[in-house]
């Protein structure tokens, strides 16, 4: 089991986003990531998105030529499809982060045409004062220790929102995509921390 707090997810989001700018990325910017859940994932998600560069989550149970037809169609920058390539954006230097981030992440549907469309809410960067996550999850009562459970895969817009504006008000949050917390296999949740909220798949049969 994960625990994230804040302290040290502002730091490797901090690197993720230094990376991200040595790579030549600009604001508006978009980075394709197809891999699983975990916490590199978090906080490279959080990285971009607090660096103006648009995070495209693909699912990676989809088969290779699904994966092809939504990196083309998305026009990223880069593509990272490996955990090793995932965890090198967490090497780069520090930089300055805005307080939350700037852009929400681009979606795919799974398309009523039998192709997937891409969903992304454009933002005026820098024209709102509240971050593009409000209006989605917003931590209630919370107390130091408090710890928000995500079960979801993070290819999908909400587990993405709730654990980032967790971590963006001094919480913890833990990112757990385990054998044990497959979809129908239940959430395992830390024996020492106060579970608030948890967020789990909807699933059928």
């Amino acid at each position: 089991m994960v625990i994230v707090g804040t302290p040290s997810a502002h730091q490797c989001q901090s690197r993720v986003a230094g990376a991200l700018r040595a790579l030549g990325f600009e604001a508006g910017d978009r980075l394709g990531l197809c891999v699983a859940t975990s916490e590199p994932l978090l906080h490279v998600l959080g990285g971009a998105s607090r660096a103006g560069v648009v995070p495209v989550v693909a699912d990676v149970q989809l088969m290779p030529a699904e994966r092809e037809l939504i990196r083309a169609d998305a026009d990223v920058r880069m593509w990272v499809d490996n955990q090793g390539e995932l965890e090198r954006l967490l090497d780069g230097p520090s930089a300055e982060l805005t307080p939350f981030p700037l852009v929400r992440p681009m979606h795919y549907t799974s398309g009523t045409t039998g192709r997937s469309k891409g969903v992304l809410v454009r933002r005026s960067l820098g024209a709102r004062r509240r971050t593009p996550l409000e209006g989605g999850h917003r931590p209630m009562a919370l107390r130091s220790g408090d710890v928000h459970l995500v079960c979801s895969p993070l290819q999908h817009s909400a587990p993405i929102r709730f654990a980032l504006s967790t971590l963006l008000v001094e919480r913890c949050c833990s990112p757990d995509r385990s054998p044990s917390t497959a979809p129908g296999c239940g959430c395992r949740a830390p024996a020492d921390h106060d579970v608030l909220h948890s967020g789990a798949p909807a699933t059928t049969g």
